[in-house]
């Protein structure tokens, strides 16, 4: 690739890649600013990289950190602005789209898994038979592994 050495090498020296995303507040545009390089060549090696285009990674990011925020017991508000979201109601929005519940469902379900596991994890101590529910890794701990990971190859085209 002519030119584009330098490029790569500034991306590739990229460790965390949440914390790049954050201090860009989720916009492709920062982000490219960020790293001093041109959308253009953000978009080549996201979609390299990635196999998606930067600002649809960057949002899907956006979401994952949403739910850990909500999971460590930010309320939406907090997290709307934490996320540089501009409105409450366009983060529910986005929120739903993308996990299909909203926020407030969110909390309220993962209050009820947490209250049923601690039932179990307690139930366990006490000889009583009883199961532990407990995952090893946070949901979105996984799938922000995903969204880091390098695809092998490219097998489509964005429109």
């Amino acid at each position: 690739m002519r030119g584009g050495g330098g490029v790569l090498r500034r991306l590739d020296r990229i460790v965390d890649w949440s914390e790049a995303a954050a201090r860009a507040k989720y916009n492709a545009e920062r982000f490219a600013r960020l790293q001093m390089v041109s959308l253009s060549q953000l978009r080549r090696y996201f979609l390299r990289r990635f196999g998606k285009p930067p600002q649809f990674w960057l949002d899907e990011m956006r979401l994952w950190r949403a739910l850990k925020l909500l999971f460590e017991g930010a309320s939406v508000k907090e997290a709307t602005f934490e996320l540089s979201f501009c409105h409450p109601s366009h983060f529910c929005r986005k929120f739903k789209a993308y996990h299909g519940c909203t926020p407030g469902e969110f909390i309220r379900i993962e209050s009820e898994r947490q209250r049923k596991a601690l039932l179990g994890f307690r139930a366990t101590f006490q000889g009583e038979v009883g199961t532990v529910m407990f995952s090893s890794l946070p949901i979105w701990s996984q799938s922000e592994r995903n969204l880091l990971s390098p695809i092998p190859t490219w097998q489509g085209r964005w429109h």
